[in-house]
């Protein structure tokens, strides 16, 4: 799905491609005769809009079994996006017996990058954003879920060769925010780059996020800032083998090839 800075035309900009996209794949491999397992990239959206979606679970644990009710058009429109291709695909694979069907659902996807750093992307566009002073005011405790590239890598991996896999995975095994990712990142960078060193008080992202980012409406900031969800990956650790690597190490792999791009500079 396309993550787009500005969203004008959700229908045009997400949807139409999201649902589409999944679509013509899917009916490729139908039509192909010879694919035996698809395993589609999808998201943790797929599975909730905000924090407080979880904490109102009936479960009240964030996993394979939740699915994303309400996002929309018009609230949080790349969520209904993601959630709904998901849908688009499981109704494909159901209707037709060629090929089974495997999801990945990760979070945040933070780590090293393997083919070179689009600045364009948006965890790689966050974590500069977190070295350069950017957020110098400081992070807003934004509640989040974070995996790993490299175990996502590896869950695909193991999602398309091992027989046994089936349904969903959830890959966000770290529930974290925006500040406390900074504070880990400060422990080996903060007396060389301007990391910040506090976090927005939840009052001033309500008052003034909405005039900053138009995706940090009021709504959104009610229900994700400064909560803290539970979340199980245990599934994917069952099934697929995956084995968690601390979010620390993630963010500060990612950090220093970021350093070694040149593209984060030390604070004079």
């Amino acid at each position: 799905s396309p993550f787009p800075e500005k969203i004008r035309d959700p229908q045009t900009q997400l949807m139409e491609p999201a649902v589409g996209g999944t679509k013509n794949v899917l009916n490729e491999a139908t039509k192909s005769g010879t694919v035996k397992r698809v395993v589609l990239t999808s998201s943790s959206t797929a599975l909730h809009t905000d924090a407080q979606d979880v904490i109102d679970s009936p479960s009240g644990v964030l996993n394979e079994e939740c699915w994303n009710t309400t996002a929309s058009l018009t609230y949080q429109p790349y969520a209904y996006s993601k959630v709904t291709a998901e849908k688009t695909a499981w109704d494909i694979a159901k209707a037709q017996d060629s090929w089974d069907l495997v999801v990945i659902n990760p979070g945040l996807i933070m780590g090293p990058c393997a083919i070179g750093l689009q600045l364009g992307a948006q965890s790689v566009g966050l974590m500069k954003g977190f070295g350069d002073g950017s957020f110098s005011t400081g992070a807003p405790r934004l509640s989040m879920c974070v995996s790993d590239i490299r175990e996502v890598a590896r869950a695909h991996i193991e999602a398309a060769f091992r027989p046994e896999a089936k349904g969903r995975y959830f890959l966000g095994k770290h529930e974290t925010d925006f500040f406390e990712m900074t504070q880990l990142l400060r422990k080996k960078y903060g007396d060389d780059y301007d990391l910040p060193k506090s976090s927005v008080p939840k009052s001033i992202l309500w008052a003034f996020g909405p005039y900053i980012d138009e995706r940090m409406n009021r709504k959104y900031v009610f229900r994700n800032v400064g909560l803290r969800m539970k979340v199980d990956t245990s599934k994917s650790e069952r099934e697929l083998g995956i084995e968690y690597r601390p979010l620390e190490e993630s963010l500060n792999d990612m950090f220093q090839q970021l350093i070694d791009a040149g593209i984060l500079q030390k604070k004079r």
